[in-house]
């Protein structure tokens, strides 16, 4: 969690617009920042990614494309 704060926060003092962020993902519940490259497109800083083991076992999850995060700031209405 430090490390995607202390980063986005890096970022965004080197003129890095935020696109959506921070956050914590439904899926992998690692942590993000998604930021507008300079360049166009878009980068995201993420930390504390999921990981497999031998003992994973696949199962379905209802796709609700209107849920990316468990929690996130959106910055879309406060530019």
């Amino acid at each position: 969690f430090n490390d995607v704060m202390l980063t986005g926060a890096h970022m965004t003092k080197q003129g890095w617009p935020t696109q959506v962020g921070p956050g914590r993902h439904t899926l992998g519940s690692n942590y993000f920042w998604y930021f507008n490259a300079p360049i166009g497109g878009s980068v995201e800083v993420y930390s504390d990614m999921d990981y497999l083991t031998d003992e994973w076992q696949a199962r379905d999850h209802e796709y609700k494309p209107e849920i990316i995060a468990a929690w996130s700031v959106s910055y879309a209405a406060h530019p």
